[in-house]
């Protein structure tokens, strides 16, 4: 057992490894706390709605030792706001892979890069016990999104399709209707479940569209969906021979006319894997190839090289298109911040996450040409923006910064168009780390960023979490409300807000 902050000797069975230590810690049980404690400031009572956040918790030890994050469950939690009080609940996504090991109380799958060792993720080529034959192996663990806007889906990225769950009881209700659209990800498609979707679409809340992409590592390397307001589902698959690879397509941005997605050195591919390489890889001699899709699938699609290497986007802010020129926002890096095989050795532990700067790729739609610009010089990552303007022009984004991903301390207000900040630096007497947040409007006709960003705070130290309400109209001045409970949350690297103000409780 670990002597190391946030995982001491003799709590539990957590194996020695740094992607289940200090604010990684996961929390392996399911807690419903009621009129959770405030312990300073007041719940602002407009407040009607659900955080939602989605994260891999480590249920078992895996059969051959792998501690991947994708060979993890997933683990829904919520902090749903009511009439000034907030109610905590979380749960486990019941999948079927987490159905039958729980049934048996034991790992059933291998994988082929299913080491114990820092580059084992645990997705390429599961290998069931006789008692799983024929259950799909994958877990949506990264990020929880509204959906239809009166659920919620969980998502992961190379081999699961979507999960619906039920915003109040966090009930597993099965796989999207529109699971056999996604496309196969990184595994052979035996089951409809084993197909993938990314773990951040994007959402236009005024015509009710969701649109996503599956990402595989064969031509042609992505198939885009748009799932319409009424539940039918256009496709469109990129082009073939257009000298694309297999870029790691975690994010990507909406435009007014495009969605847009970023071919970049990040690699991914089962061969690596059966080499006993990470499935995931940084190749410096690739270029960086920009795709414009037509919102409405229907048209030409461009490619667009840029011109400059050894930089990638991670997570995305907004997009705004002036005259012929589309703003592409996001923290920019000098290389994806991952362990690659040129940088770890064997026996090394998994490091933090770096951060980005913020920066801007600038697309000219008539000339063909793409640019890249940085904009600050904070360490910065998770953008989050005010999403009834996904897909349309905006202003402001929220930005978490720190050192390093995990030891993100402050909480940044930036104005996309002038580069003026509000900032406010959180202080505790023990170390902490700060997780994405969530904009919330203070109403349905707030302008844009007026509201609420609500940010949860792994007190890892100290087994204790809070999650922090900020007003928006002067982030600077501190939480308007600090929300404490009595345990650890675990790592949830993405969620989502909902509005269940018209949303009706069922059961």
């Amino acid at each position: 057992m670990s002597d190391l902050p946030g995982n001491p000797r003799g709590v539990d069975d957590l194996p020695f490894d740094a992607r289940v230590m200090g604010p990684l810690k996961p929390l392996r049980t399911e807690i419903d706390v009621a009129r959770c404690r405030v312990r300073r400031g007041e719940i602002p009572k407009s407040l009607k709605g659900g955080f939602y956040r989605n994260g891999a918790a480590f249920k078992r030890p895996q059969k051959q030792g792998c501690v991947g994050f994708l060979a993890m469950d997933g683990m829904i939690t919520a902090m749903l706001f009511d009439n000034g009080n907030a109610t905590f609940r979380n749960r486990w996504v019941r999948t079927p892979k987490y159905l039958v090991e729980e049934k048996y109380n034991e790992s059933l799958f291998e994988y082929a890069d299913g080491s114990p060792e820092w580059w084992g993720y645990g997705v390429i080529d599961p290998k069931p016990d006789p008692r799983a034959e024929g259950v799909p192996a994958g877990s949506p663990w990264i990020n929880a999104i509204p959906y239809g806007g009166k659920e919620i889906l969980a998502v992961g990225e190379l081999n699961t399709v979507p999960y619906i769950i039920d915003p109040f009881t966090l009930e597993t209700k099965g796989i999207v209707p529109w699971a056999a659209e996604c496309g196969p990800g990184l595994v052979e498609r035996r089951h409809v479940a084993e197909g993938a979707f990314c773990p951040h679409p994007h959402w236009d809340v005024q015509t009710g569209e969701l649109f996503g992409w599956s990402a595989t590592d064969h031509e042609p390397y992505a198939k885009v969906l748009v799932v319409r307001a009424d539940g039918s589902v256009k496709t469109r698959s990129l082009d073939r021979n257009r000298g694309l690879w297999p870029s790691n397509l975690h994010d990507g941005w909406l435009t007014r006319d495009y969605l847009v997605l970023g071919f970049e050195p990040f690699i991914n591919t089962r061969e690596r894997a059966r080499r006993g390489l990470p499935v995931l890889g940084w190749d410096e001699s690739l270029k960086i190839t920009l795709v414009l899709i037509p919102r409405s699938l229907e048209g030409e699609i461009r490619y667009i090289d840029a011109p400059f290497g050894k930089q990638c986007f991670n997570h995305t802010a907004g997009a705004n298109t002036v005259g012929d020129e589309i703003y592409l926002d996001a923290p920019l890096f000098k290389k994806a911040p991952f362990p690659f095989e040129q940088d770890m050795l064997p026996g090394g532990q998994f490091p933090p996450f770096e951060a980005g700067h913020i920066g801007r790729w600038i697309v000219d739609l008539k000339k063909g040409t793409v640019k890249s610009e940085v904009l600050g010089d904070r360490n910065v990552e998770e953008p989050k923006i005010d999403d009834r303007y996904q897909g349309r022009n905006y202003v402001y984004s929220f930005l978490m910064s720190g050192p390093t991903y995990f030891s993100f301390d402050t909480i940044i207000k930036r104005n996309m168009v002038n580069g003026k900040e509000e900032a406010y630096t959180v202080k505790r007497d023990a170390p902490f780390a700060l997780f994405e947040g969530v904009f919330v409007p203070r109403n349905d006709t707030a302008p844009e960023a007026d509201g609420y960003f609500i940010v949860p705070m792994s007190r890892y130290m100290e087994g204790l979490t809070e999650y922090l309400i900020f007003d928006t109209a002067d982030v600077s001045a501190g939480a308007i409300a600090e929300i404490e409970l009595p345990f650890q949350i675990g790592w949830g690297p993405h969620g989502n807000w909902l509005d269940l103000s018209r949303v009706s409780q069922r059961g």
